[in-house]
């Protein structure tokens, strides 16, 4: 409940999808496999606080470092700066150089 009212006072609609149905929730699918694939499948983690502490390095690599070739070769963080601030003729909107690997 808390989470519809944040969304809600944040002026965005929210939209509840069908249960067991994937085709509906293709980016959170798309998410967790790349989750799976890229972070959790390469280590192992003897307790809570190491595996809390590399999974927020993940957290911020994905948002910060790893362009997505879905985003057009923009990181997450650079998509979202696209709709919270609109671009003047003096900043375009090109591809980030980042290294890493592609989505």
């Amino acid at each position: 409940m808390a989470f519809a009212l944040a969304v809600q006072d944040a002026g965005i609609g929210l939209r509840h999808i069908k249960p067991r149905r994937p085709e509906q929730n293709g980016k959170v699918e798309r998410s967790h496999r790349i989750d799976e694939e890229e972070f959790w499948s390469r280590a192992t983690f003897e307790e809570f606080t190491s595996a809390a502490q590399a999974l927020r390095a993940w957290e911020h690599r994905y948002n910060y470092d790893r362009f997505s070739m879905a985003l057009h070769g923009l990181t997450p963080a650079e998509k979202l700066a696209t709709f919270l601030s609109p671009l003047t003729p003096s900043s375009p909107n090109t591809p980030c150089t980042h290294s890493g690997a592609a989505a």
